[in-house]
């Protein structure tokens, strides 16, 4: 009965955490410094407050600033303890993928693992059990802490959720 009680709980974490992508990103606006693309980012160590007002609500510019000064320190060390090797080079084509090298950030990024609610992510919890836990559990909630948003709600369909950085099959 606890693996029943642990998958349903996961189930409903996963379901209640995964939806709402994010609005494409842009280049800078000219005279904008755009955030670093690879994983030499020169963003501070120890993260900024997250936005006083939520991340669709900020200019390109705002964007940019938290993407370099509160996104990538708050993520790079949670990828980075998550898999040493793998998250060495941790920065903006990490997620944003090696588009973000000519300045395009769009998000829900399709060269990200493409996630399938149709199996209720089974062959996720299969293949990858502790990525699947650690973007529930870890993730997830920092990166919604990170741009001010709430945690995705299915009853709005607003809020970041897994849906903000991949593509899914509903």
């Amino acid at each position: 009965m606890r693996g029943v009680s642990f998958v349903f709980a996961g189930s409903l974490l996963f379901a209640v955490a995964c939806g709402g992508s994010q609005p494409a990103a842009e280049a800078p606006p000219p005279g904008a410094e755009a955030p670093p693309a690879g994983g030499e980012e020169a963003a501070s160590e120890t993260p900024a407050p997250p936005p006083t007002k939520p991340f669709e609500e900020l200019t390109q510019e705002e964007k940019f600033a938290v993407m370099k000064k509160v996104v990538v320190p708050t993520m790079k060390p949670l990828f980075q303890a998550q898999d040493p090797e793998k998250f060495k080079d941790f920065g903006c084509v990490t997620c944003h993928g090696p588009h973000a090298k000519d300045g395009k950030f769009d998000m829900p990024n399709p060269e990200l693992p493409k996630l399938k609610f149709s199996d209720n992510l089974k062959s996720h919890k299969e293949k990858t059990p502790e990525m699947l836990t650690f973007m529930m559990e870890k993730v997830t909630p920092e990166m919604a802490k990170a741009l001010n948003m709430p945690h995705y709600d299915p009853a709005t369909k607003k809020g970041f959720g897994c849906g903000g950085c991949h593509t899914h099959d509903m």
